[in-house]
C-alpha cells in the first residue's frame, strides 16, 4: 500500500484576518474577554528586532519584556480597558501582566544552529 502524500495548501500557514475571542482567567477569579489578531511572521520578526540589541562589547541582548508589549499592543485589538498602550501596560499589576504575557507568542530558539519556534 503506498503512501499518500499529503499536499501544501497555503490557506493552512496564512494568518487569519479574524478577531479571535480569548478569555483569561486572573488569580482572584475573574475573567476577561479579549478579542485579539494573531500576529504575522513578518510582524512577530520585526518586534524581535525591535526587541533586540548589541552592547559595545559586540554582545547580542534581548529585551523579553519590550517584545511582549510590541506583541500585545498589536495583538489585542478589544479589551476592557480599550486601547491597549505601553502607557496601559506600565500601569498594571503582575496578576494581569502574566495574563496577558500567555498571549505573547514565544521568540525563535537556536536549537543546535537549526531555528525552532516554541508553541
Amino acid at each position: 500500500m503506498a503512501v499518500k502524500k499529503k499536499t501544501f495548501n497555503l490557506a493552512n500557514y496564512q494568518v487569519a484576518n479574524e478577531l479571535e475571542i480569548k478569555t483569561l482567567k486572573l488569580p482572584d477569579g475573574v475573567e476577561i474577554e479579549l478579542k485579539i489578531i494573531e500576529l504575522t511572521w513578518k510582524k512577530r520578526n520585526k518586534h524581535l528586532i525591535a526587541a533586540s540589541s548589541v552592547d559595545a562589547s559586540g554582545t547580542p541582548t534581548f529585551n523579553g519584556p519590550e517584545f511582549a508589549e510590541l506583541c500585545l499592543i498589536d495583538m489585542i485589538k478589544e479589551a476592557p480597558w480599550g486601547e491597549t498602550t505601553r502607557s496601559f501596560l506600565a500601569q498594571i499589576n503582575a496578576d494581569l501582566g502574566d495574563a496577558l504575557a500567555t498571549l505573547v507568542p514565544l521568540p525563535q530558539e537556536e536549537d543546535g544552529g537549526a531555528d525552532t519556534a516554541k508553541k
